[in-house]
């Protein structure tokens, strides 16, 4: 026969778990906005040093010249 506490203590683990999981999870998702706006490409000029083709293909683009 399980006991009353035993029970009562196994909920409290799962919710204490769940809470610390919840906690953690939001600040991962809090910190990922600012990541992402640092992780940015540098754009065409700094591109350009390595991909001069690609560059000059996109610039000749309907997408480029607009």
């Amino acid at each position: 026969m399980v006991s009353r506490g035993s029970v009562a203590g196994a909920r409290f683990f799962a919710l204490a778990a769940s809470a610390i999981l919840l906690f953690v999870g939001n600040a991962i998702l809090a910190v990922q906005p600012a990541f992402a706006q640092s992780a940015a490409a540098p754009g065409p000029e700094v591109c350009a040093n390595c991909h001069e083709a690609q560059v000059n293909y996109y610039k000749s683009s309907v997408h480029g010249q607009k």
